[in-house]
């Protein structure tokens, strides 16, 4: 499957959902349960498909299209879970807290036109890092 560079704070839709998907623990090598299905002149929804009616990630359960970036029944609850927003000038800010093993505490933030993209960027940083490389496939 041949791969695009993107930096995390340029990630939008199906390609920002798809990386969320991964950053909470799903499966990317072997998975059948992404796919990108594209509609007449819009972008491809991430789907979850296969076998099971509903896959399970860090106790969310969804099932059919996936896009926390943009519904907030899928996003909300990761912004409660995991990070805090803010308005900073015309943008939202999100913020996570990391730490590490030894104890140290950083943080990871984002902004965004809109608090659910930011918060799915910052999830995604601290998970992934600042340039992933996702399926050109979710790209158009």
């Amino acid at each position: 499957m041949a791969r695009v560079s993107i930096k995390t704070c340029d990630l939008l839709g199906p390609p920002l959902d798809w990386a969320v998907a991964i950053s909470l623990g799903l499966e990317e090598s072997d998975n059948p349960h992404i796919i990108a299905e594209a509609a007449a002149g819009t972008r491809p929804p991430v789907v979850f498909v296969g076998p099971q009616a509903a896959v399970g990630v860090s106790s969310l359960e969804f099932c059919g299209s996936y896009r926390p970036s943009c519904d907030w029944g899928q996003g909300g609850p990761l912004i409660e879970k995991v990070c805090r927003i803010e308005v900073i000038g015309e943008k939202w800010e999100a913020t996570i807290r990391i730490s590490d093993q030894e104890g140290s505490v950083s943080f990871d933030s984002c902004t965004a036109e809109t608090p659910l993209i930011a918060a799915c960027r910052v999830i995604v940083t601290a998970s992934l890092g600042t340039v992933i490389n996702v399926p050109d496939s979710l790209i158009l």
